[in-house]
């Protein structure tokens, strides 16, 4: 069939779009999971399409949870717990008990999770704020922040937060990373899926190369097979397993979303590192 120049060019525009189009429309492989920490309430009708979501409850309102629920999506909500962000509006009440730069994110830093003032505003106003709006659970990142101070006061205020969470929230807490953190709980004989649902983890198929430019690669096997047969193990235990990958590249999208679902984890692949 012979087709007009115009249509051609429709054509042409269309296949681009579908080449450079944003993660929903050219990497959701499968709608089980998604992560949109950097969303608005103005993105809820693509958020309504996933199975569950993570995003930053402090920028959704209880009704726009209830949409969600009412459509279906499980809602957890982003909690940093390890590290503190300039643009968060209780970032100068807490600036004096952060510690080092965080690595890669230049308006991010460490801060002292064994401070009890800042144990006690994650639990009883962050946490408790986002209980009200009727999230269903807790996604928490940076746990990772015993893997850079591996000091016994970061553990037990790691520990405290996330026990803390469930003892008054009870509701299921997923965290991002914490190899370092979980280790030494099993060391230590610690039930961690007494407050624990979860584990996330990020960069497991794929790397990321250039934080500025969105640059990612695929890691090498032996680096794939160990974090594999680490959350394969966790799982084991009891653990829900999630992940988050960074590529641009469908043909190797679309293997790893096949081989998650063979292994039941639930993993989510973004084309940028801005969630």
């Amino acid at each position: 069939m012979k087709r007009n120049m115009h249509t051609t060019f429709i054509l042409i525009i269309f296949t681009l779009f579908l080449l450079t189009g944003n993660d929903d429309k050219v990497l959701a492989l499968s709608y089980d999971y998604g992560v949109f920490i950097g969303s608005s309430p103005r993105e809820i009708k693509k958020l309504a399409k996933y199975d569950e979501v993570v995003i930053d409850g402090f920028y959704f309102t209880k009704d726009n949870i209830d949409y969600l629920h009412k459509r279906g999506v499980k809602v957890y909500s982003y909690i940093n717990i390890g590290s503190l962000e300039k643009f968060r509006p209780y970032y100068y009440d807490f600036k004096h008990i952060t510690l080092d730069p965080y690595e890669n994110w230049h308006d991010e830093r460490w801060i002292d999770v064994s401070n009890k003032k800042w144990q006690d505003y994650i639990i009883n106003s962050i946490a408790k704020n986002l209980s009200h709006k009727g999230i269903d659970g807790f996604f928490i990142d940076n746990v990772d922040v015993y893997s850079i101070y591996n000091n016994p006061e970061t553990f037990q205020g790691v520990h405290a937060i996330l026990n803390t969470l469930h003892k008054s929230y009870n509701k299921p807490i997923i965290i991002n990373g914490g190899y370092h953190f979980i280790n030494k709980a099993f060391s230590q004989k610690i039930n961690v899926n007494e407050f624990l649902y979860g584990i996330n983890l990020e960069e497991v198929y794929t790397n990321i190369d250039n934080y500025e430019y969105n640059i990612f690669s695929k890691k090498n096997s032996a680096d794939i097979n160990y974090a594999l047969e680490y959350l394969s193990s966790l799982k084991g235990t009891g653990f829900h397993i999630y992940v988050i990958e960074y590529s641009k590249n469908r043909r190797l999208n679309r293997k790893i979303t096949n081989i998650y679902k063979d292994l039941n984890f639930k993993a989510y692949v973004s084309r940028s590192i801005d969630l």
